[in-house]
């Protein structure tokens, strides 16, 4: 199944808040992160990792060619993935 937009959860708050401070990121520096490490301390105060259910690990972030991916596993084979090519979010189970 492949769904677009946000889902409604705890999750994608934390995506969400991630994902504003890539953006603010590239605003500053003029391109995406490298690693979402780079974001500490500016945009975030620590790089968050997946809660509750996740199992405390950490997003997923690839930033290539002058796009990024973010995702994260929200559950036994569902991830959900931002494409900043795309500009949405898809979640594939």
């Amino acid at each position: 199944r492949n769904v677009t937009g946000v889902q409604t959860c705890a999750l994608p708050i934390s995506a969400e808040n991630i994902l504003a401070a890539i953006k603010a990121y590239r605003a500053r520096e003029g391109r995406y992160p490298d690693k979402l490490e780079a974001l500490t301390p500016r945009e975030l105060p620590v790089v968050p990792r997946l809660p509750h259910g996740g199992g405390n690990r950490p997003f997923h972030y690839l930033s290539r060619d002058g796009e990024f991916t973010l995702g994260y596993s929200s559950g036994w084979m569902t991830m959900t993935t931002y494409d900043s090519g795309k500009g949405e979010w898809q979640t594939l189970d």
